[in-house]
């Protein structure tokens, strides 16, 4: 466990915290609080390497009995054809949890350091 991550609304965005836009949080909400989130480590052989492969958003303590996977509104897993999934891309390698206040946060402020950037370019 690498800590404890606080969703005050229970709504849960899953996204590249580096290239974050129009952040939608999952249908399925959990209860707002406190939730323990795990990496794990994959070891990379060649080329010598080391990953976080996945990391984990724990919901519930112990082993999972069950599970569903989460979608964003107006996915529609049946709709999926068989070897296809709903994801994000991470082009910057920074894949994040955060709760929908956060995300809009986040990209209130890149937004702002994006403009910058570009003023002063000009």
């Amino acid at each position: 466990m690498i800590g404890q991550f606080y969703f005050p609304s229970g709504k849960v965005v899953a996204c590249d915290a580096l290239r974050i836009h129009d952040p939608q949080a999952y249908e399925q909400e959990i209860t707002p609080g406190n939730y323990s989130v795990e990496l794990n480590i994959a070891d990379i052989e060649r080329p010598k390497d080391r990953r976080v492969s996945p990391a984990v958003l724990r919901i519930t303590p112990g082993a999972p009995v069950d599970w569903k996977v989460a979608t964003l509104p107006g996915k529609i897993l049946t709709k999926l054809g068989e070897g296809y999934l709903y994801s994000y891309g991470f082009d910057s390698g920074t894949g994040s949890f955060m709760d929908i206040g956060a995300a809009k946060l986040l990209e209130r402020e890149c937004a702002k350091k994006d403009t910058l950037a570009r003023s002063s370019l000009s």
